[in-house]
């Protein structure tokens, strides 16, 4: 059983703007983590990455 991140939880391990973890549905994430399709360093350069442009949307 993988269940759902909350903000809280995802965001203690990749520190990310709310409206980013609502645009790419990050409560998701931990099932894409459970079945490896995806880790957490990865999220961490996507959010390195793309965070700026939540930053200007969110401005």
């Amino acid at each position: 059983m993988y269940g759902l991140y909350t903000y809280e939880e995802l965001n203690s391990l990749v520190p990310m703007q709310e409206i980013m973890f609502d645009a790419v549905n990050g409560q998701y994430l931990k099932v894409a983590i459970g079945k490896g399709i995806i880790t957490i360093e990865q999220i961490s350069e996507l959010v390195e990455r793309y965070g700026r442009l939540f930053e200007q949307v969110a401005a």
